[in-house]
């Protein structure tokens, strides 16, 4: 059901769930100019809008750098040889950044 709901993220913002995180930035952008509440005024569907693509962007910005930063814990364990343990705990706080 979690991966639904970011499939819909993705199709709110019109792109690919395998779009990066430099198109999601873009996307949203493109969005919010066009459903900016400001640019409607008294559009409450232009509201609606503008408030489904600025959760769909804060929900899949994180995603992305999670991923990212797995990808770097990967990198750092296998070739630098840190320690597990310590990589493991300095995760949550970088996310959390």
């Amino acid at each position: 059901r979690g991966s639904d709901c970011k499939t819909a993220y993705y199709d709110l913002l019109q792109i690919s769930p395998t779009a990066t995180r430099s198109q999601i930035k873009t996307a949203y952008y493109k969005q919010s100019f066009i459903f900016h509440p400001d640019k409607n005024a008294g559009s409450e569907q232009a509201v609606l809008k503008f408030t489904q693509i600025s959760e769909a962007y804060s929900v899949l910005t994180p995603y992305q750098m999670q991923g990212l930063l797995l990808t770097l814990y990967s990198l750092f364990r296998k070739h630098l040889r840190f320690s597990t343990a310590v990589l493991k705990s300095r995760i949550p706080e970088i996310l959390h950044y």
